[in-house]
């Protein structure tokens, strides 16, 4: 239909975003990642740090015990150790945010995993939209008449009348006082002027309601208000291939019932 061009366009940008959205989403974890191993870098350097840190705290605090050291060595030794104490405090603290739960457990992550969510339900809907820009067949079959062409809107009639050639029917109308003689499976001969041979089938269906007959026959004195049954027939393989050619038409069927016609 003509609005295939708007819908497809949408479908695409949508289809965008969520291309962004994953990115985005794998980019998160990486840095996540990333940043979790460098949290853990810092803490190990922090703590070689204070390790060292203690151990001239340790040496100086003896050699003031001693009276080798001044006080103030072991003053600039204790507020090193104190300090490098505080970084592995700062360290270990940063550490923990990515040693509580895994990598998709993160904030960060997890507000991106819910855009991405968002952008594929967008895009799920746009593709909805798109499909409202074709008309499919319901079924395989074939083409019999086209209504519309390129440039035309579509009337009461569709777009095109499509039918299954494979296994052809026949519509009877049967009249009321003959209708209790008929019965499913019963065999059919059908004929008209313009088949090159009489068909042949079998009756699949009777109808559950009289009516009024529609189809008249060209002498004057024929019955126009007769009250009459549909039958349906299916037509046998070979007659099928026959009739494919003659779709709606008008045909007059004989049916064996009982043993007699």
């Amino acid at each position: 239909l003509d609005n295939e061009a708007a819908l497809q366009a949408a479908a695409e940008a949508a289809r965008a975003a969520v291309a962004v959205r994953k990115a985005t989403l794998a980019q998160t974890r990486a840095t996540i990642v990333a940043s979790r191993d460098e949290a853990r870098a810092s803490l190990a350097r922090a703590e070689s740090v204070l390790n060292n840190a203690q151990r001239e705290f340790e040496r100086a605090d003896e050699l003031r015990r001693r009276g080798i050291a001044a006080d103030t060595t072991y003053d600039q030794r204790r507020a090193a150790r104190d300090q490098a104490q505080r970084e592995v405090e700062a360290a270990r603290a940063t550490l923990s945010r990515f040693e509580n739960a895994d990598v998709d457990a993160q904030h960060d992550v997890l507000v991106v995993a819910r855009n991405l969510d968002a952008a594929q339900a967008d895009l799920a809907r746009a593709e909805g939209d798109l499909e409202k820009a074709y008309v499919r067949a319901p079924a395989a079959g074939t083409v019999l008449t086209i209504h519309v062409r390129p440039g035309e809107k579509p009337g009461n009639k569709g777009v095109l009348n499509l039918g299954d050639l494979t296994n052809m029917t026949a519509e009877f109308e049967v009249y009321q006082t003959q209708i209790g003689q008929v019965a499913v499976g019963d065999p059919v001969r059908l004929t008209a002027d313009a088949l090159p041979r009489p068909l042949a089938g079998a009756v699949t269906r009777i109808g559950l309601e009289v009516g009024r007959q529609t189809l008249t026959d060209a002498s004057p004195a024929a019955n126009t208000d007769a009250r009459v049954v549909k039958v349906y027939v299916r037509l046998d393989p070979e007659s099928s291939e026959v009739a494919q050619r003659y779709t709606n038409l008008q045909v007059i069927g004989r049916i064996t019932v009982g043993g007699g016609s």
